[in-house]
């Protein structure tokens, strides 16, 4: 399993290496010591928990006229 440091996953969500230490608890990671690393099913994780998914419309039951 190959991890990666702060400032690989901040890249890779296009985001600062600050940022994503601010922001740790929200983001799946591992601890190494003092280290902070990260696994490609880490960030997977991570892009499918934030994604933004389409919400349905509502329908009001009434059909539309032609």
């Amino acid at each position: 399993m190959t991890t990666h440091d702060v400032q690989w996953f901040a890249e890779q969500i296009g985001k600062g290496p600050d940022w994503v230490r601010r922001h740790l608890a929200d983001i799946p990671h591992r601890k190494i010591g003092q280290s902070v690393r990260f696994t490609d099913a880490d960030l997977a994780a991570y892009l499918d928990q934030t994604a933004v998914r389409p919400m349905r419309m509502a329908t009001t039951g009434r059909r539309r006229s032609a």
